[in-house]
């Protein structure tokens, strides 16, 4: 056998529906960076690559492949055999003969007749091997799975998924059921957790585009979520709850770690929202940055009862963007003036083309017949939480949390 036999290999593996699915789940399972806050200033960023240690998941017990990660390696091991069986030596090179020499450390084993030689040099026999250009199956043993699942782990980093768009996710999505016509189930018996949440005894990670950034030292759980948990009473909370990010309880990983840092939020706490919801359309605008943000306001009624549709959606400056769909935060919420309280407030993602997010942008509907208000091709609701009172002070919270950053001072600026 040859490189070019391991490189067909690799190239098959990566060509897996299974692959994709290892790939978007270690993207779900996104770390913030060390302080626990995750800085978003530029628009579809977790369709992007999201760096992912996977090393980590070999620290602890290095042998215990994670159940997310079980179909990839045994289909892969199947793989191997019906490749005709590509030299173990050259795989192993290729895993461990790099930046990823740690992975060696956790899952050879130094052969007995080398074992003491390896203890006099603090275990670091594996270095002396590689910098000699000696072979690694001369004087280590290995199992094949976990050799195959060594690959996999370097393959997550060097072959990352970039992921085209919302389709792509709707795609391989398996929504927990029973859901509403939105994709979200009410999970009121939720436990919120640093990167996923129990539901009963399963364990599922956040949806990929929740901010696992945390509110306070060493937090348990998101700033979102520790708002409503806090703040909000007797409430209803519905969830996009994936089957394919889900695990029992008793196999869930952790990645989170204690963090010192918080997130340091904007709270609008005005008296008179009437004076605002006067008008229909706001923009505001960031000179230096050219975002913008947009709220729509839009009256209805309840049995009899008038509240306001209050939309928030962020605004990028896509002049020097390439890229030819935007994703947009957008926050939905409902307003009763006579309570001066809301009831709803839910998150999505709108898609759209760049073409008609550059004419939603541009707010000059004479020009391009498209209104700042238009709605997206693709709407996708990632969770909502419903209560008969929600203040308004939770209320812009809720939302300073959920805009990605360059757009929170703009949210703020509009009520001064």
């Amino acid at each position: 056998m040859n490189k070019a036999d391991l490189l067909s290999y690799i190239e098959q593996i990566i060509n897996l529906d299974e692959f994709w699915q290892v790939n978007y789940y270690l993207r779900s399972m996104k770390k913030a960076p060390h302080g626990g806050i995750i800085h978003i200033n530029y628009p579809n960023i977790y369709l992007k690559y999201y760096p992912f240690q996977t090393w980590t998941l070999a620290t602890d017990e290095p042998e215990r492949i994670p159940v997310f990660m079980t179909n990839l390696v045994e289909t892969a091991v199947k793989l191997y055999f019906e490749c005709g069986e590509p030299d173990l030596e050259e795989l192993l090179q290729y895993c461990y003969n790099g930046d990823n020499w740690y992975l060696g450390f956790r899952l050879l084993h130094i052969k007995p007749e080398f074992a003491e030689q390896n203890a006099e040099i603090g275990g670091t026999f594996l270095w002396s091997v590689l910098s000699n250009n000696k072979k690694i199956v001369d004087y280590f043993d290995i199992e094949l799975k976990y050799a195959i699942y060594s690959l996999i782990l370097v393959l997550i980093n060097e072959r990352a998924y970039v992921i085209k768009d919302l389709n792509e996710i709707l795609i391989h999505e398996q929504l927990k059921k029973p859901h509403n016509k939105y994709g979200l189930t009410l999970v009121n018996d939720i436990a919120f957790m640093r990167q996923g949440f129990r539901l009963h005894d399963s364990y599922y990670l956040y949806n990929i585009f929740i901010d696992p950034s945390i509110g306070h030292p060493s937090d348990i759980m998101p700033y979102t979520f520790r708002i409503m948990v806090d703040e909000i009473e007797n409430m209803d909370i519905y969830m996009r709850c994936d089957e394919k990010l889900a695990v029992p309880y008793s196999d869930m990983i952790s990645t989170a770690t204690d963090d010192s840092q918080k997130f340091f939020g904007i709270t609008v706490n005005f008296a008179d929202i009437n004076k605002l919801i006067k008008k229909e359309i706001i923009v505001h605008f960031n000179p230096e940055t050219g975002h913008k943000i947009i709220m729509i306001i839009k009256p209805d009624t309840d049995n009899g009862n008038l509240f306001y549709h209050i939309e928030i959606e962020e605004l990028w400056n896509t002049e020097k963007m390439k890229e030819d769909i935007i994703l947009a935060t957008f926050i939905h919420a409902k307003y009763y003036p006579s309570s001066q309280a809301f009831t709803h407030i839910d998150f999505s993602v709108n898609q759209y083309d760049i073409e008609t997010y550059r004419a939603k942008y541009s707010c000059a509907i004479n020009n391009t017949g498209i209104p700042a208000d238009k709605y997206s091709s693709i709407h996708y609701k990632v969770w909502c939480v419903e209560a008969n009172t929600i203040s308004i002070s939770t209320w812009s919270k809720l939302v300073c949390a959920t805009l990605d950053k360059p757009f929170r001072n703009l949210f703020l600026e509009m009520f001064n």
